[in-house]
């Protein structure tokens, strides 16, 4: 029985080890990431000693084109979300200039795709941005929109577009680079994982009689706006840092695009911020008009300010809201019992570094 008891201990261990140790991979085993449980918040070489396998990328490159990437990635990216052109036009064109070694760089330089006879093989798409982590300052880029052809997967072209973006990390001196995937994890150590939820909004019921003034941001009130989102933001271990002309572009409310609202109190006093990404969904031929939470700060023990949202949003007939469970928005979650949908794991290029969710206040739109 001893024996039988030791075997068994024996058989876990194996088990356990199997599915935590890292799977080997003939791409990521090459790569400059974090495989190795490494948590020391530090690159991991400078970026002129980046190495790009040119067999990778002795392909035909170009600058991506609005109308037919638009196309591509609707076709070939994600069969239930419907991307619009004000959307690529927004996230594709965004403030770059004042990085540091990319204030003459061409910002479609980092959106290309991989063609051939002038067709779109993959596509991948990089934003230039400035992150704070564990108060170190880095230039990084958030890289998205990694789509092959659907009649092309398992063909080994995903390397081949990972590779174009790290050349252009190397090229234009960027240090690292953050991207995320859904559902499935690469094998190698992520950042933090972030779980989605989703509730229909004509199912949360709200109070009456909040005493919070809400106001839509604008060019009057989006100084002070910046200055509440900054005093809160830079409290965290990980978040994208902007001056106040990216404040604008991200955060400016958009048609169809982005809703950004502050809350005030009976002085004028500015207690609140929040932004949210507006997204369409296909689901049993239907679309579905969604409203997406990228930033919630309200600092009062009471949920006015969201309940006063809430009420902004039935009246403009979303149907679903859906909430990430980081920073400090998984009370909103349990206060309104919302379900679980996607998980996303985040990942870094080029850096070693383990965040509890709760530390990341970094949702890209």
């Amino acid at each position: 029985m001893r024996i039988f008891k030791i075997l068994l201990i024996l058989l876990i261990l194996i088990f356990i080890y199997y599915f935590i140790k890292p799977k080997k991979h003939d791409f990521w085993d090459k790569q400059l990431v974090n495989r190795s449980n490494i948590n020391n918040n530090k690159m991991i070489t400078e970026p002129t000693k980046f190495k790009i396998d040119k067999n990778l990328i002795n392909e035909n490159w170009k600058k991506a084109d609005l109308k037919k990437l638009i196309k591509f990635i609707n076709k070939n990216y994600n069969d239930d979300q419907i991307y619009q052109k004000k959307y690529f036009n927004w996230i594709l064109k965004s403030p770059h200039n004042h990085i540091q070694y990319l204030d003459n760089v061409d910002r479609n330089n980092f959106n290309v795709c991989l063609v051939k006879k002038n067709n779109i093989l993959g596509s991948i798409t990089g934003r230039p941005i400035v992150l704070s982590i564990n108060n170190k300052i880095k230039r990084a880029l958030y890289v998205d929109l990694l789509c092959v052809h659907k009649k092309l997967r398992n063909k080994r072209y995903a390397p081949k577009l990972i590779s174009k973006m790290i050349e252009l990390l190397k090229t234009n001196n960027i240090e690292l680079a953050i991207f995320n995937i859904d559902q499935k994890q690469l094998p190698f150590n992520h950042i933090g994982s972030i779980q989605y939820y989703y509730i229909k909004l004509n199912d949360i019921i709200q109070d009456q009689n909040k005493s919070i003034n809400i106001f839509e941001l604008n060019k009057n009130n989006c100084s002070d706006a910046f200055e509440y989102y900054n005093n809160i933001i830079k409290t965290n271990k990980l978040f994208q840092l902007i001056n106040l002309d990216e404040f604008i572009y991200y955060f400016k409310p958009r048609n169809d695009l982005v809703k950004t609202f502050i809350a005030r109190d009976i002085n004028n006093k500015i207690i609140g911020f929040s932004s949210f990404t507006i997204t369409y969904y296909r689901y049993n031929n239907e679309i579905l008009k969604n409203i997406e939470l990228i930033n919630y700060f309200y600092l009062n023990n009471n949920y006015d300010f969201f309940e006063e949202l809430i009420k902004i949003f039935k009246k403009e007939e979303f149907r679903y809201i859906i909430i990430p469970n980081n920073y400090t928005y998984q009370k909103l979650i349990d206060k309104y019992n919302l379900s679980k949908c996607q998980k996303t794991y985040y990942y870094f290029y080029n850096y070693n570094l383990k965040l509890d969710v709760k530390d990341i206040c970094l949702n890209f739109p």
